[in-house]
């Protein structure tokens, strides 16, 4: 672990409550039956781990990896927030490396990864365009996005509440899959697949799959 390790950006001000509701949240309904579809969606993308390692960009409190382990990959989870890894180390320490860093500086060499992803985790990354450039850089071939969809009635509301009395959404960015592949393309070095699924008006969140 090199000194980029201790760099938080923006969105490293997320305190201990703030992991414990935001952790809480997914773990009843309607949360727990979203990360149920989630995964569904996920695997279907990704197959079985088998020996491939993955970078979990943004883990927050490891709820998906601790996941990503179950289902055979090598995982190493990274999140700016300190207070969110800490929980994540009460119940996936065992399973993956975690560290404190930032996605626009992440301390891994090139092509350390098979896979990066971001689960509902880039859109509370202050420059969500660098830390696109870093994954396909640390990553070999495959970025998986998963992204909160900005017209479901769900997201619309938590980013009301959280405007007007605080939490986890208050400063998150919220993109259509159009506004994320101009995004990609900007972040791309060179040619750059992309792949969106899932979305529609009745789902809250969408995938973009980037291969290269």
């Amino acid at each position: 672990m090199d000194d980029r390790d201790k760099r938080p950006d923006f969105y490293s001000c997320f305190t201990t409550r703030d992991a414990a509701q935001y952790h809480d949240w997914y773990l009843a309904p309607p949360g727990s039956d979203i990360v149920l579809e989630q995964k569904q969606a996920i695997c279907e993308i990704l197959g079985q781990g088998g020996t491939r390692k993955l970078l979990d960009i943004g883990c927050g409190t490891g709820l998906f990896t601790e996941w990503f382990h179950t289902q055979g990959f090598i995982v190493t989870g990274m999140d700016s927030s300190e207070a969110m890894i800490a929980l994540a180390k009460t119940h996936c320490a065992a399973c993956a490396a975690l560290h404190v860093a930032d996605a626009a500086r992440m301390p891994f060499a090139d092509a350390s990864f098979d896979i990066a992803t971001f689960i509902t985790s880039l859109e509370f990354v202050a420059d969500a365009q660098c830390a696109l450039k870093e994954a396909a850089r640390v990553a070999r071939g495959q970025v998986v996005i998963l992204l909160l969809n900005p017209g479901h009635p769900m997201n619309a509301e938590r980013k009301r509440k959280s405007a007007a009395s605080g939490g986890v959404f208050k400063n998150a960015r919220l993109w259509t899959p159009g506004e994320m592949e101009t995004l990609i393309r900007k972040s791309a070095t060179g040619e750059c697949n992309i792949t969106t699924h899932g979305y529609s008006g009745n789902s809250p969140y969408f995938i973009l799959e980037m291969s290269y």
